[in-house]
């Protein structure tokens, strides 16, 4: 059996997270590959790029997306786990989770608008289909992986910030400022 791709992979991802449990990253991998079938040798392939196992890749993106539309969260780097919609949509969807089941939730749609407008297109969210990497063209595919990478980590790194009580917002501005070479000695600042 062939790596599932990445939308393949999100229902049962959400499966694995159904116990309410925190999981981390190589748990939801390992019990994923067991599942799905998948062997270690077609764990062990590659991106084309090198970079990185194929079957990883796809589930953290799997898990990216699902994160998006708030059916997992991340309490912490690495580690997900279930939200209260997730639990709904893994009742609601026994067949198959994709973008499109997704494109109900109005922060998966925000995600997918800041990734098109990062590319310069239009960010109407209406559309019905979206381009997959696979039907695009090799240059394309690679811009479009790079968009949807830093729209998932501005959109992490905002959830995580916004979760945080004011001084943490205040000392954050202020760390950045200095290490930006504003404010003068971080004593002073």
């Amino acid at each position: 059996m062939p790596v599932p791709d990445f939308q393949s992979l999100m229902r049962p991802c959400l499966a694995v997270h159904q116990d309410d449990q925190p999981h981390t990253a190589a748990e939801v991998r390992d019990r994923l590959a067991e599942q799905m079938n998948v062997t270690a040798k077609e764990r062990a392939i590659l991106l084309p790029s090198g970079s990185q196992p194929l079957f990883t890749n796809r589930v953290a993106w799997a898990i990216t997306h699902l994160a998006q539309a708030a059916l997992l969260d991340r309490p912490a780097r690495g580690i997900t786990q279930i939200t209260p919609r997730g639990q709904e949509v893994l009742a609601r969807f026994p067949d198959r989770v994709d973008m499109r089941v997704l494109r109900q939730f109005p922060e998966y749609e925000e995600f997918r608008a800041r990734t098109r407008q990062r590319k310069g297109q239009a960010a109407d969210t209406s559309t019905t289909g979206d381009t997959l990497p696979d039907e695009l063209a090799p240059r394309e595919a690679i811009a479009e992986v790079i968009d949807s990478a830093h729209s998932a980590v501005a959109a992490d790194l905002l959830a995580r910030i916004l979760k945080q009580p004011p001084a943490f917002l205040e000392q954050l501005v202020l760390q950045l400022l200095v290490k930006m070479g504003y404010g003068g000695l971080e004593t002073r600042a």
